[in-house]
C-alpha cells in the first residue's frame, strides 16, 4: 500500500476500490446475456485488498451488488459504493445503563484520569461483568470524554476550572502593526557573574509585536519585578511607538497597579491570558526557544559572562539576526512586515511624561496637626495651599519613593511633586503665617501674600477691626430664637442663683 493511501479514509478507499472493480462494466457494457459471464470472470480474479493490501477473492453476488448499486446511481456512482454506516453505531448495546451512568459519574469527578485507569476502576466497582478496556475507551471517546489537563483547584473554584476547560483554543494574529504587543519573563539557561562575585541566573523581558513578530525590546535583569518590566517597556515605546493593546500572563509584575494604571493612562488596553494557559502566549514561548537555541548556544563556551555583556550580545543578535531573518509563518522578516503593513500605533511621549504615568494612585488622609501624609512608613509634607484638603491623592512607584506626585483624583492631572519631611530643616527655620487667602482657598502659596501676610498694612488692619467688632454679636439663629420667645410674652423659665426657691 502506498504511503499516501494511508491518509485516505477507509470508507473512501473501499468506494474507489469497488468502483475500480466494476468500472469496466459501466464504461463498456457487455452484450445482452453476457453480463453474468463478465461478473463471474471478475469473481475469479484476485484483487489487492484496499485496507490490508493482500490479494483477495470477492464473490459473484458481492460484485453483482456493487454493479447494480453504481448503475442505478446517475450522478455519484462512487459515493454509493462507500461502506454503509451501521444503524446501531454509537449505541454500545453491550454496555448496560448502570455501567454507562457509572462511567459518566466517574469521568465528571476525575477528568484527568487515563482511559486505562477509568477502565480498571469500573472493573473494581462492577466486577468481572464490566466491559473491556477497548469498549470503555470507545464509549468515552464517542461521548467526548477526553482526558483533561489537571488544574490546581486550590487556586480556583471548581466552577472556574470547568469554565476554563470548556473554552476553545485557537491561534490568533492581530491585523495591524502595533495593534497588540505581548511580553513575558524567561529565566536564562546559563548563569552570569555579578559584581560582588556571585553566580546568578538572569531573567529576560521580551516585548514582541503580535502582527510582525518584531522584538520591540529585549533586556536581561537580575530579578523579575515591576520596576524592570516598566524599564523595559518604556524603552520599547521609545523605539517603536505606543501600542493599542498589551497581552501578558497573570504574573505579579504584569497585574501590579504601577504597570496597569500606567498603561491605562497612556491609552493602552491591558489583556491577560487565562490562568494556567501559557499556550495563549505561544508566540512568546517560541521566541524564547529561538533565543536559547541560537543566542545562548553561541555563548555556551563564554566564561565569566557578565550582565552587561549578555545584554550587549542580546541586543546585537536581536537587531542583526532575529528581526531581519525570514519568519516561517509570515514568510518575511519581522522588520519588513513591521515597516510595510498598516500601523495603528501612536507617537511616543517623552521619557519624563511616561515615567510620571507609571505609578499607583492611592488616597491618604492629611494630618491637620502638621500638614503631612504617611506613605509606606514615610511622612511627606503637603504645601500650605492644600491644607484645606482632607484627603490627598498621590501617585508613586514602590521602587522609587523619591518621586511622589499629588494628583487631582477627579481628572488624574498632576498637581505638584511632594517631598519627605525634613525635620532638621523645619527646626532651623521660622514658622510661616498661614494667610486667610490660603484658608479660604484663594491659591496663595506658603503664606506668601505679596508681603501682607504679617498682620500689618491698611487692608489687614481693616480686616482685623471688622473681626473684632463682630465678636460681640450672637449667632443669627440664636438671635431669631430669642426674638420668637420674647414675642410669646412668656418669661424664660429659670431662677437666677441668687433668688430663693
Amino acid at each position: 500500500m502506498k504511503k499516501d493511501d494511508k491518509k485516505t479514509p477507509p470508507h473512501q478507499r473501499w468506494a474507489e476500490f469497488r468502483f475500480s472493480v466494476i468500472g469496466g462494466l459501466l464504461a463498456s457494457p457487455p452484450s445482452k446475456g453476457d453480463l453474468q459471464m463478465e461478473i463471474k470472470n471478475l469473481s475469479q480474479k484476485k484483487w489487492k485488498h484496499p485496507i490490508s493490501g493482500e490479494l483477495t477473492l470477492f464473490g459473484f453476488s458481492t460484485i453483482e451488488g456493487w454493479y447494480y448499486q453504481a448503475r442505478n446511481e446517475k450522478l455519484y456512482p462512487v459515493e454509493v459504493l462507500r461502506t454503509k454506516i451501521r444503524s446501531d453505531v454509537g449505541q454500545f448495546k453491550s454496555i448496560d445503563q448502570t455501567t454507562k451512568d457509572c462511567i459518566v459519574k466517574q469521568y465528571l469527578n476525575h477528568k484527568a484520569w487515563s482511559y486505562k485507569l477509568h477502565a480498571d476502576n469500573i472493573k473494581a466497582v462492577i466486577g468481572d461483568d464490566s466491559p473491556s478496556y477497548w469498549t470503555i475507551r470507545r464509549f468515552m471517546k464517542g461521548r467526548g470524554f477526553l482526558k483533561r489537563r489537571r488544574m490546581k483547584k486550590k487556586y480556583f473554584s471548581s466552577d472556574l476550572v470547568d469554565s476554563f476547560e470548556k473554552k476553545e483554543t485557537r491561534s490568533f494574529e492581530n491585523e495591524y502593526t502595533n495593534g497588540l504587543w505581548h511580553a513575558d519573563f524567561h529565566h536564562c539557561s546559563q548563569q552570569i557573574v555579578t559584581k560582588d562575585g556571585k553566580w546568578e541566573t538572569p531573567t529576560v523581558v521580551a516585548i514582541l509585536d503580535d502582527h510582525s513578530r518584531l522584538a520591540c525590546h529585549v533586556q536581561w535583569y537580575l530579578s523579575e519585578n515591576t520596576k524592570n518590566l516598566v524599564h523595559s517597556f518604556l524603552q520599547a515605546v521609545l523605539k517603536r511607538g505606543l501600542p493599542r493593546s498589551f497581552l501578558s500572563d497573570n504574573g505579579s509584575s504584569f497585574v501590579s497597579k504601577e504597570f496597569t494604571q500606567g498603561a491605562s493612562r497612556l491609552g493602552i488596553q491591558i489583556l491577560n491570558t487565562l490562568p494556567y494557559h501559557p499556550n495563549q502566549n505561544g508566540k512568546q514561548e517560541r521566541f524564547f526557544g529561538t533565543l536559547e537555541k541560537r543566542l545562548m548556544d553561541m555563548l555556551e563556551n563564554k566564561k565569566d559572562l557578565t550582565l552587561k555583556e549578555l545584554n550587549d550580545y542580546t541586543i546585537v543578535w536581536v537587531e542583526k539576526e532575529y528581526n531581519r531573518s525570514p519568519h516561517d509563518e509570515i514568510k518575511c522578516s519581522p522588520v519588513e512586515r513591521f515597516s510595510k503593513d498598516k500601523d495603528v500605533g501612536r507617537p511616543s511621549p517623552t521619557l519624563k511624561e511616561m515615567q510620571a504615568c507609571f505609578g499607583r494612585e492611592e488616597t491618604r488622609r492629611q494630618r491637620r496637626t502638621d500638614g503631612t501624609i504617611s506613605l509606606n512608613g514615610k511622612r511627606y509634607e503637603i504645601p500650605n495651599r492644600y491644607l484645606v484638603l482632607e484627603s490627598i491623592c498621590v501617585r508613586y512607584a514602590e521602587w522609587d519613593l523619591s518621586l511622589v506626585h499629588m494628583v487631582d483624583s477627579r481628572t488624574g492631572k498632576i498637581l505638584e511633586r511632594i517631598f519627605p519631611i525634613d525635620k532638621i530643616k523645619n527646626a532651623n527655620q521660622g514658622r510661616k503665617i498661614i494667610s486667610d487667602d490660603i484658608v479660604n482657598g484663594d491659591g496663595k502659596e506658603d503664606g506668601k501674600n505679596d508681603g501682607k501676610n504679617k498682620g500689618v498694612g491698611d487692608k489687614n488692619s481693616e480686616t482685623d477691626s471688622k473681626t473684632a467688632e463682630s465678636k460681640d454679636e450672637i449667632a443669627p439663629l440664636l438671635k431669631k430664637y430669642m426674638e420668637e420667645y420674647k414675642a410669646s410674652g412668656l418669661p424664660i423659665p429659670y431662677l437666677p442663683q441668687d433668688e430663693n426657691l
